[in-house]
């Protein structure tokens, strides 16, 4: 039987912040996904997520990445996420700059009172409340999320790509690369080169990796094989024995 405890780890937000969240119309997908971007972020006391790959944020959401995606792009809209040079996403704090649609309270209407010779307050008239927009047809919603699947990585903000990914992606161009060492050795310095840039093509830096090792091999001098090498020494002995004589 499940039982968290506050002492095995809490998320510490603002109660502030917390009332703005649900007066917010959002989708459940975008919700679970704000859920996580709090979790990885005020759950490990710091402004920005840990992760930023989608890989984690599918494994940890159980939704589609199509759906976390969209849903990103939906909060990124909102103003209610931002990222940080290095693709992390954290929580914009200022709610006032948010777009969003916030259901308005209810404003009291003044009760009537007994006539005691004073004039009975005029009930306060009620803020119109916003139309709410007819839902997309799916055909359309269907047509944006294609168009989405299909927008360059950089109009969308840079996403490091998974081991596999790199790996895939060398053997595709005839080059057997590491994807491991490659996404830790970039992970390492924050995914920028050496002029400390921000890498907006992880494509390009493997194919740099490529030319780079075929400029160092054909510097390299190629092994000797065991015969070679017997034979390399019987000649030096040789010349040994008949300075000698």
């Amino acid at each position: 039987m499940a039982s968290p405890q506050k002492s095995n780890g809490n998320t510490q937000i603002a109660n502030e912040l917390l009332e703005q969240f649900y007066r917010v119309n959002m989708s459940g997908n975008e919700w679970r996904v704000l859920a996580w971007i709090i979790r990885k972020s005020y759950g490990f006391n710091q402004k920005n997520t840990r992760y930023a790959r989608f890989s984690y944020m599918v494994a940890d959401t159980d939704l589609p990445e199509s759906s976390c995606r969209w849903a990103i792009k939906k909060l990124l809209e909102r103003n209610m996420i931002s990222q940080d040079q290095n693709g992390q996403y954290l929580v914009q704090k200022n709610y006032d700059e948010w777009a969003k649609e916030i259901k308005q309270k209810p404003q009291p209407i003044a009760q009537p009172i007994a006539d005691s010779g004073y004039e009975k307050p005029q009930p306060i008239a009620e803020k119109p409340q916003p139309i709410a927009e007819k839902p997309q047809p799916i055909a359309v919603a269907y047509k944006e999320l294609k168009t989405l699947l299909k927008t360059p990585l950089k109009t969308i903000g840079f996403i490091p790509p998974t081991a596999q990914e790199v790996t895939d992606y060398g053997k595709s161009i005839n080059f057997n690369i590491d994807g491991e060492y490659f996404v830790a050795s970039y992970e390492k310095v924050g995914w920028v080169d050496k002029n400390k840039n921000k890498i907006k093509s992880w494509k390009a830096c493997v194919v740099t990796w490529k030319k780079n090792q075929a400029r160092f091999s054909a510097h390299t001098p190629k092994p000797q094989t065991l015969a070679e090498r017997m034979a390399e020494n019987e000649a030096h002995n040789a010349k040994i024995m008949a300075a000698i004589k």
